[in-house]
């Protein structure tokens, strides 16, 4: 889960600087393509698509319901897992 550096809550995909959420991105390790896609979600404002982007990538399902908040992609990302 990405977070904006200082911020405990705020949305990374909407704070990060476009070379910060690259970075941050890239810390995940996903995927060139979902990478890029949700940074360029992200620079177009689409911030819950952008997050939805990382997390496909990361964990290789598609996201149907989407993401509306950080703790609902935490509770997905621990659904994947178990």
């Amino acid at each position: 889960m990405l977070r904006a550096q200082g911020d405990a809550f705020g949305c990374p995909y909407k704070t990060l600087a476009p070379g910060e959420l690259a970075a941050a991105l890239g810390r995940l390790r996903l995927p060139p393509r979902a990478a890029d896609e949700a940074a360029a979600k992200a620079r177009a404002g689409h911030f819950q698509l952008a997050c939805a982007a990382a997390f496909e990538g990361a964990h290789g399902c598609a996201c149907d319901t989407g993401i509306n908040h950080p703790n609902q992609a935490r509770r997905a990302s621990w659904s994947t897992e178990g």
